[in-house]
């Protein structure tokens, strides 16, 4: 018996990835709601998998023709996977000390951007292995994590109810953002801005200024928030169990 723990679409919505409590990683396809045959690997259920302890938190494609897919754990472990052959092309042990809760691409797809309920975000690098970078001050875990549209900042939100915008090349924290509510639960790039969420969803410009502040039409809250393919619509899941529109 599992759960499915993360999901993620793959950039041309060819099929979404599903990531489960018993480590395992699956890639379906959208349409036909089954797993592909065209993937000799799965076919002969030969699947993408970590420990079979270890929960997949996050899942995240690269943007390029290579098709790599990232996955994190619960333990602390980043893999990174060839989509066409099911081989594992990296693997990153224990580069957190708690589970992964976001894990994403810069724009090479040459390295890894990771934040975790350790209280840290970190850059990987496919090529070395190595940890390049690790930004440190937020002092709660960290709900996720994002690169800025120029590549050239992060974004992260934790429990501790701040959003602090971070300098890729020092590693220093250029701004903290102190919202009027508490633990904040996830973060979306939007263009030159980004979303966050918590008790309220506040649209914050990269200089770390609230610029809209989106309401609930009832007390419930969004849990989870995403941007459309072509940008003009938010979709939140909410507490209420309900799907919101902005």
């Amino acid at each position: 018996n599992y759960t499915i723990e993360s999901i993620a679409f793959s950039p041309t919505g060819t099929f979404f990835a599903m990531g489960t409590s018993n480590g395992c990683i699956q890639l379906w396809n959208p349409l036909t709601a089954s797993i592909p045959t065209d993937l000799p690997f799965q076919s002969k259920n030969e699947f993408m998998h970590h420990d079979a302890d270890s929960a997949i938190l996050s899942l995240t494609f690269s943007a390029d023709a290579i098709a790599l897919l990232a996955s994190a754990d619960e333990k602390g472990n980043c893999k990174v996977w060839s989509c066409t052959t099911g081989a594992e092309v990296a693997t990153f042990p224990n580069c957190h000390q708690s589970g992964i809760t976001s894990v994403s691409w810069n724009a090479e797809a040459s390295q890894l951007l990771t934040s975790s309920y350790d209280k840290t975000c970190k850059i990987l690098s496919l090529k070395t292995g190595a940890v390049l970078r690790v930004f440190r001050g937020h002092e709660s875990w960290v709900s996720g994590a994002v690169y800025s549209v120029d590549w050239s900042s992060i974004y992260s939100t934790s429990s501790d109810g701040t959003c602090r915008i971070w300098n890729v090349a020092s590693g220093e924290c250029t701004k903290i953002v102190r919202p009027a509510f508490n633990a904040l639960s996830f973060i979306v790039p939007v263009q030159n801005s980004f979303l966050i969420g918590g008790s309220s969803t506040l649209l914050i410009n990269s200089k770390g200024t609230i610029e809209q502040t989106l309401e609930m039409p009832s007390e419930s809250q969004l849990l989870h928030c995403a941007l459309s393919g072509r940008g003009d619509f938010f979709f939140g899941i909410t507490s209420a169990f309900e799907l919101a529109v902005f």
